[in-house]
């Protein structure tokens, strides 16, 4: 995957008019040694965004298995993933790329919060 590649998570299937999910959010994300900035996002079941990821030091990855996303980015690089927050709850997410000392340490967390009747 190179820098202008995007890819859809999520299911989307679903369409409900009556509500503001069909605008897409961008979240800007950075990946350093060792952390994700921000490592918690917080969604509402139903949006719809697109998480714009960007190494600024080594290579990094995303892994968020609930969602497929398994996101490998290059030293300098950004990714750009769609991702329908269809599932409520909460999901770790972290670095799946071998990146030094503190790799173990890059985790973060998707809070995807159940819609409101």
């Amino acid at each position: 995957m190179n820098n202008h590649d995007s890819k859809k998570i999520g299911n989307n299937h679903k369409n409900n008019k009556t509500n503001n999910h069909n605008k897409i959010r961008e979240i800007e994300i950075i990946a350093k040694n060792w952390e994700f900035i921000p490592n918690k996002i917080v969604l509402e079941e139903g949006d719809k965004v697109l998480l714009k990821i960007k190494s600024i030091d080594v290579a990094h990855g995303m892994l968020l298995p609930t969602y497929g996303i398994h996101a490998f980015i290059g030293p300098g690089k950004e990714v750009k993933i769609e991702l329908h927050a269809d599932t409520p709850g909460e999901f770790d997410f972290r670095c799946n790329v071998p990146c030094g000392i503190g790799h173990n340490d890059m985790r973060g967390k998707l809070i995807v919060k159940p819609k409101k009747s």
